[in-house]
């Protein structure tokens, strides 16, 4: 199993007004006439956390906020070696300066100007003091995996920090070869952007839980407005997140709708999503294809229908309306009549005459599979990377 991955953490608050520039100043400076194009988001200076993306004006649930290819990608040995899978670079400084150096020689091989300038002005949570970051700091300090092994620096993507009440989603978009970044919520001017850099087994938790969790994996203190709370207010956010844990795993040992409680058991579950999360698309699109198989094996097309569009509309909300699960989800509702009918003549004893002009049986389990499996469209450390993903972990 290996370790997190944990994106990039912010550098420190910039110094009393009066001062000289510092570096700090000057990146930001920098950072915000590069973009200069981008009328949605700056980064900037963002308080104790250091450094930021916030709203440049009033942004859209759904719109698009960034597509990025990764400056450079750890496959196989490169990513079982520069993030120290099994303690090698920690034991031996020449094989840690060899890799050093044939990762600085991969950059500059293959980074344009600008990549090169990105990736050095991001975090090296290694680097102590007085000492200079590295490459191999920062790809293991900024990294987010992707695919089924692989991970990647995302320069642009390593700019929004972490909430555990995430306003962006984030996906993969293996066609394209690129990192999705899209409101999972209105989001009102001057607003920090955030992302999660959590499971969904993490983010469910108590909040002395997740700041413990953050902390171990990630190397800084949570202070994001959930992990603010305090009394009643946080009591009731980590109840919130304690039903949803176990919603989550009702729904998942469910076999159809009866089984469960019917379908209000899901519509509770979206509504708390909402209240705790605000938009969480992500989560709310795989809720809701998890009800529409569960309505499939009741035979309930009205059920089946509504759950199915939920679910394509909140794919589409988080990864826009082209991604490929955002078009699965809407051709698979397209066959909820065909299924239901074919699942109410299995349990009449006429299974075996049933047909269903999208496939047969076995293409509907390997449906399921795909979905069951599908990696989870926000930024999730290497360490997760290899976990199926329940219906809630793209939280």
């Amino acid at each position: 199993r290996r370790p997190p991955l944990p994106v990039g953490r912010s550098r420190p608050p910039l110094p009393l007004a009066g001062t000289a520039p510092s570096e700090e100043e000057e990146d930001e400076e920098e950072l915000r006439r590069r973009e200069a194009f981008n009328d949605s988001y700056r980064v900037c200076n963002v308080g104790p956390k250091g450094m930021g993306a916030v709203a440049n004006r009033k942004i859209a649930q759904g719109e698009l906020l960034v597509r990025e290819k990764p400056v450079v990608v750890f496959q196989d040995t490169a990513l079982e070696v520069i993030f120290d899978l099994d303690g090698r670079l920690a034991r031996s400084k020449d094989m840690f300066r060899n890799w050093e150096m044939s990762l600085r020689k991969s950059l500059e091989e293959s980074c344009s100007a600008e990549e090169l300038w990105r990736f050095w002005r991001l975090s090296d949570a290694s680097a102590r003091g007085e000492a200079k970051n590295t490459a191999v700091g920062i790809a293991r300090t900024n990294a987010l995996s992707f695919g089924e092994d692989s991970a990647g620096v995302f320069p642009r993507v390593s700019r929004f920090n972490h909430s555990c009440r995430p306003n962006v989603a984030s996906s993969w978009q293996a066609d394209d070869g690129e990192q999705v970044l899209r409101a999972s919520m209105d989001i009102e001017a001057g607003t920090e952007l955030c992302i999660s850099y959590m499971s969904h087994v993490q983010i469910c938790a108590p909040c002395f839980d997740r700041k413990k969790s953050i902390l171990k994996t990630s190397g800084f203190e949570c202070r994001c407005d959930v992990c603010a709370l305090q009394g009643v207010a946080r009591q009731h956010s980590d109840m919130r997140r304690q039903i949803l844990a176990r919603l989550n795993g009702l729904v998942q040992k469910a076999a159809d709708l009866e089984e469960l409680g019917g379908a209000r058991v899901i519509d509770d579950a979206f509504k708390l999503l909402t209240e705790e999360f605000g938009g969480a698309p992500p989560a709310k699109a795989l809720l809701c294809f998890s009800g529409f198989w569960l309505a499939v094996a009741s035979g309930l097309l009205d059920e089946a229908e509504r759950f199915g569009s939920l679910a394509a509309r909140n794919a589409e909300i988080a990864e826009g309306p082209d991604s490929w699960r955002a078009q699965s989800l809407r051709e698979l509702v397209a066959t909820a009549r065909q299924r239901c009918l074919q699942a109410l003549e299995e349990q009449a004893g006429d299974g075996a005459d049933a047909d269903v002009e999208s496939g047969d049986e076995q293409g509907q389990e390997e449906d399921k599979k795909a979905f069951a499996k599908m990696k989870s469209p926000f930024p999730s450390s290497a360490g997760f990377a290899d976990e199926e993903l329940s219906i809630f972990s793209d939280l």
